[in-house]
This record gives C-alpha cells, structure tokens and sequence, in this order.
C-alpha cells in the first residue's frame, strides 16, 4: 500500500513465522521498497526498527495476549519533514504509547 510517497507492507504474521522473529518479514518489505511493514497474528503491541523497516504490530483490538491492554495503531506521517508518528491507542482512543522517528 502507498500512500504520499511512504509505502508500506501488510500481512498476517504467521506466513513470516513472527515468532521466531521479524527478519524474513523486514526483508518482504524491503524487497517492496516499503518503509514499514504491519502484521498481525501474535496479539502482541510491538514496534521496532529492523534493516531500516519500521516493523510493527497494533496488538489487538480484543484480544491482547500480552501485557499491553486491546490496542490499535495510529500512524501520521508529515512527509512535508519526512517525520511519522506512530501512537499506540487503547479502546477508549487514549494514547498508551508513541514515537516520532524520520522516514
């Protein structure tokens, strides 16, 4: 998916074995020339850098398997910069985590 210039890649995690770790998902994506890459599959909230690829999990909306309550990801990005702003949101929409990096 592409939007204002900032590609990103998104699947279900468990075709990329997740849970072992993120390299094969970080390198689909790279493969794509994608900035990010958004999976699912572990309930699991998680954000981190791997080969230049912010890859990331919103957790889940219902079902968190973890310690980070039901969650969702916002993602703003001002290309005007080349700044995002990733927010990890709860369900009543409060921010439970954020970080603002460059793409």
């Amino acid at each position: 998916m592409q939007a204002n210039g900032v590609r990103a890649f998104c699947t279900h995690g468990h075709l990329y074995s997740v849970n072992r770790s993120r390299m094969q998902l970080a390198e689909q994506a790279k493969a794509h020339e994608c900035q990010f890459a958004f999976y699912g599959h572990t309930h699991v909230a998680k954000h981190e850098t791997i080969g230049g690829v912010h890859v990331v999990n919103p957790g889940s909306i219902s079902q968190s398997r973890s310690s980070i309550e039901e969650s969702y990801v916002e993602l703003i990005i001002d290309e005007t910069i080349g700044q995002a702003e990733l927010k990890l949101r709860n369900r009543q929409h409060e921010i439970i985590d954020q970080d603002k990096f460059e793409i």
